[in-house]
């Protein structure tokens, strides 16, 4: 796989796009000197002219700081990698548990954890199908404000949820912003930043998830010895925390200029791109020529797809892109992400009480971070597609070991088990988690699809 590099067509192909005018030539020109720059730039020459366009789109990635807090809160489900937070809390079971005569206490039956988990899911695919309308509509900011507003209204359903069916409706409403900001947040930064500083900056939006699951894994440890109610609703009741200060960040925060030339809106992309730039003299060039090339790509990008179809995906070397993409991000959940998802459940069965199980839980909560910052020193290094693969085959022997581990029913070998369980966590995270699988995918798709 490998690294891909921005391309400007000639002039001749873009005159098979458009009229042949002295505008479009100049046109073309400021496109080609735009990419030519910023082709030229080493990451500390783009971290210094383009640091205001970072500063935002880390900002605004922070709504997954606040994401990765909630789907490990109230979602229960394992996607994220981490505990079905509340299934293994006794106040929760308490509350909301079905009595289980064989082991003489209230579980929540493997029917609920299910129902509550799709339920979320439900919610985010129809959030990610909203972004893909709203986001080409109204602009990423105005879509993250209306969203955030939504989120703290649905907030008051789980939060006062009276059974585990109003539970899993509230998972619902707030599975849908969750949709939104997963790829609202990673498309925005990605557009507001030069080519040579995208990895970083989506690896840095998966340690934001890292960032939140540790913070939730804390809380639900702290809350480990609140009696009552309170011990499960005081994690729901911080998340909003949240939206209020990222509702004023998305506000003060300059479009996306990408966003704004796709919605026919260039004098808003000039403003966005003159508070994405650091001052001097040569910046009202520079940000013709960017705008110039931004409205270049754009045309070519609706020249292209104009004739396209989903059917393209599975033709000719398309073929071959969608069965990476596909790949990819499957195995995010095939290497043994859905197992982490009950981790405290699972470090129960295997002898720790509830508060070791939940100790250990922050440890392997921190991997998301520890791993982000591996791959930002790796990534340079090595290659994407060397640390991709190399944490795969890691983790394939990690599991190996484990599932081995487990035909032995005493307790040594079992907290062993978990030892190496936290390592495939840790590694899990270097390898894909923290970003890679986003700059795979983005290094093998072409416009058309």
């Amino acid at each position: 796989m490998n690294e891909t590099t921005v391309v400007v067509p000639t002039k001749h192909e873009v005159e098979v796009l458009v009229a042949d005018t002295d505008d479009i030539h100049d046109l073309i020109r400021q496109a080609q000197e735009a990419d030519a720059i910023d082709k030229q730039l080493t990451i500390r020459q783009a971290l210094h002219k383009y640091k205001k366009a970072v500063f935002w789109a880390m900002i605004l990635s922070t709504s997954l700081i606040m994401e990765g807090y909630d789907l490990v809160i109230v979602r229960m489900s394992p996607v994220p990698t981490k505990i079905n937070s509340f299934y293994g809390q006794s106040q929760f079971k308490h509350r909301f548990g079905t009595y289980d005569p064989a082991k003489g206490e209230k579980l929540i039956t493997a029917n609920w954890q299910s129902g509550l988990s799709n339920s979320a899911l439900v919610g985010q695919l129809t959030g990610l199908a909203i972004n893909t309308w709203t986001q080409d509509r109204f602009g990423c900011r105005v879509t993250m404000m209306f969203f955030m507003v939504w989120m703290m209204i649905t907030i008051f359903i789980p939060f006062f949820a009276p059974s585990l069916s109003v539970l899993a409706f509230g998972e619902a409403m707030c599975g849908i912003p969750w949709g939104v900001f997963q790829t609202l947040s990673t498309s925005y930064a990605s557009e507001v930043v030069p080519t040579v500083l995208r990895p970083y900056v989506t690896a840095y939006v998966c340690m934001c998830w890292g960032a939140g699951i540790l913070l939730s894994s804390g809380v639900v440890r702290a809350v480990v010895g609140v009696h009552g109610d309170l011990g499960y609703k005081l994690p729901f009741a911080i998340q909003w925390v949240w939206p209020i200060p990222l509702f004023i960040a998305a506000y003060l925060a300059p479009e996306s200029p990408w966003n704004s030339v796709r919605r026919g809106k260039p004098d808003e992309a000039r403003k966005s791109l003159i508070r994405l730039r650091q001052d001097g003299p040569e910046r009202a060039a520079q940000v013709d020529a960017t705008l110039a090339y931004i409205t270049y790509t754009t045309e070519l990008e609706k020249a292209e797809t104009a004739d396209a179809s989903f059917a393209d995906c599975f033709r000719g070397t398309n073929l071959r892109r969608t069965e990476i993409n596909c790949v990819v991000w499957a195995a995010q959940i095939l290497c043994g992400n859905a197992i982490l998802g009950y981790s405290v459940v699972f470090l129960e069965a295997a002898g720790f009480d509830e508060v070791q199980a939940f100790d250990l839980n922050i440890s392997l909560s921190a991997c998301y971070i520890v791993g982000g910052i591996i791959c930002w020193l790796l990534m340079p290094r090595v290659g994407r597609a060397t640390l991709y693969m190399g944490g795969l085959a890691f983790m394939f022997c990690c599991l190996v070991t484990i599932g081995g581990l487990g035909w032995d029913d005493s307790k040594h070998a079992q907290h062993f088990s978990l030892a190496e369980f936290a390592v495939d966590a840790s590694y899990q995270s270097a390898s894909h988690l923290a970003g890679l699988e986003k700059e795979v995918q983005s290094g093998v798709h072409v416009e058309k699809l």
